[in-house]
Formats: structure tokens, C-alpha cells, sequence
């Protein structure tokens, strides 16, 4: 791990530059031996006063409390300041770091993410989309075993950029999936993996993990139902994945800029096209699911 000096560390994490306070091993991939005199983006660790009073949120300012982690304060997709509880766990306040604090920085910074999990398809990143329980992991889960490079999860990052395709960047290498995903893609769930935030999902680490960013070619908007994918266009395409692909909706009304968000979203949509995949709900039938996708990114994509 690179450490910087006064007990600080630097990672190049999607997109932004960040030094940190707190040594976070999820972003070890990330770290980076640039300057620390230049960054994007702080993490700090600062006490919290006896008798303070709490600021006023405001978009530019989110905050928010989470027992066994602490105090979250999001300023103006600059900083995030971290006060642990008394008795905080390391995992849980770091599962809130990357995830809501992290979340609540890039609405404020104006960058695109989405709600999807993605993976490496020839040249380029494939997203799936999905409300929370519709299977994103599990699926991107099954193409990796597969031998499809693990891209993102959860929280993907996806820059726009002015000339080129849009480009789909790493994230955090774990996958949550439930005890009975790992039963039904032949593994062992993890010992001491669980997920912090949600009892009964386990972390695992992909076996193959894509380090650069990608270019976007292709979304999958996932639903439950008779095995079978279908081009969706216009603007049922982007009606649909604001539907599917929008993280924390209130938080984005809250702290983000909704209209530079769907902007965000009709651009990347221009050139990236967009199918909706149905399958069963049931796990049994995970494997056939993922030989029909793995057929149509051959014959869409490579």
C-alpha cells in the first residue's frame, strides 16, 4: 500500500484523486504514489465536539449517521468527513465509505453513476441493470465464472465524454451475492466476508478483474419472466433505464442535479445500445440464462 506522508493515502479511484486519512484496503488496487499535495477529493477523520450543533443539510452538504460506523459529512463533492461512533467496526464504516458517502460525493460532482453491475465482453464493459433484488450480481457473477473479466458493482461509474464512446471505470473488486447464488455457482461462501450493510450476502472477490476503464457498448435492462432478450430504442430506452439504472433517486433529487443527470443519461444512450433481458426467477435456472446472454454478446457484441 502506498502510505503518504502524515499518515495519509492516495488512490486514483474513478475517476477523482483521493487522500485519504483512513487506509481503506477495498481501494488497495487503487492506490496510486502520486503527490500528496494534489487530489480531487479528501477523506478526513475529525472528532465530534461535545454540544455541536449539526449543520443545515443542504444539496452541497449531505450528511448522515449510521450505528457501529459513525458521522458522514459529503461537502461539495470535495470531502468526506468521517467521525467513528465510540465503539464503530472498521468493516461497517468503511461499507458506508464506499457506499452512500461515496454515492452522495459523485451526485454532488455531477458524475454519471449508475446502479449496475458489469463485466468485460471482448473490447469493451457491459452493464446490467436493475433495481435493488433484481439479480445484477448474480448474473454478473455467473459470466465471470464464465471467464468474463469483473468490471463493477453496485456503484459504476461512467464518464461521458465529449468525442468517443462512453467509458465505463472499475470499481471496488467485490461482488455481494446471497448464500444461495454461491450454492448454485459451485462455490463456497465465504467464512468472513458478510456483507455490512445487508445480513446474509457475502463479499467475494472476482477471479478475473478488468484495471482499466472500458468503453461502454451495451446495457441490459433486467426483469423477471419468460427467457428472452429484446432491443429496446427511443425513448422507452431512456425511460427504462432511469428506471433501472438511477441510485438512490431521493438523494439524487437531493444532492445531484437532476437534469445534468438525465442529460447524462440521453448521451450515453445516443451510441450505446440497450436491451431488456428477462429470465426466471429461479436460481436452477441461472445457468441456461447465462449460456442466452453469453450467445447474444457474441453474436451483438464481439
Amino acid at each position: 500500500m502506498n502510505k503518504c506522508r502524515m499518515n495519509k493515502w492516495r488512490y486514483r479511484y474513478q475517476g477523482a484523486t483521493v487522500l485519504s486519512d483512513l487506509e481503506v484496503p477495498e481501494w488497495e488496487p487503487f492506490a496510486d504514489a502520486g503527490d500528496s499535495s494534489e487530489f480531487d477529493v479528501s477523506v478526513r477523520v475529525e472528532p465530534r465536539s461535545a454540544g455541536e450543533e449539526e449543520p443545515a443539510q443542504t444539496a452541497r452538504e449531505h450528511r448522515f449517521y449510521e450505528k457501529a460506523a459513525g458521522w458522514f459529512r459529503v461537502r461539495n463533492g470535495r470531502e468526506i468527513i468521517v467521525t467513528p461512533c465510540e465503539r464503530f467496526l472498521p468493516e461497517q464504516l468503511r461499507a458506508f465509505l464506499l457506499g452512500s458517502a461515496w454515492g452522495a460525493l459523485m451526485y454532488q460532482r455531477g458524475q454519471l453513476i449508475i446502479h449496475a453491475s458489469a463485466v468485460r465482453s471482448g473490447n469493451g464493459g457491459v452493464a446490467f441493470c436493475a433495481a435493488c433484488g433484481g439479480g445484477k450480481s448474480t448474473l454478473a457473477a455467473a459470466l465471470i465464472s464464465r471467464g468474463y473479466p469483473f468490471l463493477s458493482d453496485d456503484l459504476c461509474y461512467v464518464e461521458t465524454v465529449n468525442s468517443g464512446p462512453p467509458v465505463a471505470h472499475p470499481s471496488t473488486f467485490r461482488l455481494k451475492l446471497w448464500e444461495e447464488a454461491f450454492h448454485q455457482l459451485g462455490r463456497k461462501v465465504p467464512e468472513s466476508v458478510s456483507d455490512q450493510i445487508q445480513p446474509g450476502k457475502f463479499q467475494c472477490l472476482p477471479d478475473a478483474r478488468e484495471r482499466a476503464p472500458l468503453a461502454l457498448r451495451g446495457v441490459y435492462l433486467l426483469s423477471w419472466g419468460q427467457l428472452g432478450i429484446d432491443r429496446v430504442t427511443g425513448l422507452a430506452a431512456l425511460q427504462r433505464f432511469l428506471t433501472a439504472a438511477t441510485w438512490r433517486g431521493r438523494l439524487l433529487f437531493s444532492t445531484g442535479d437532476p437534469g445534468v443527470y438525465f442529460q447524462q443519461c440521453a448521451d450515453v444512450l445516443r451510441t450505446v445500445p440497450v436491451w431488456e433481458f428477462r429470465r426466471p426467477r429461479e436460481l436452477s435456472t441461472l445457468d441456461e440464462s447465462a449460456t442466452i446472454l453469453e450467445r447474444h454478446l457474441r453474436d451483438q457484441l464481439l
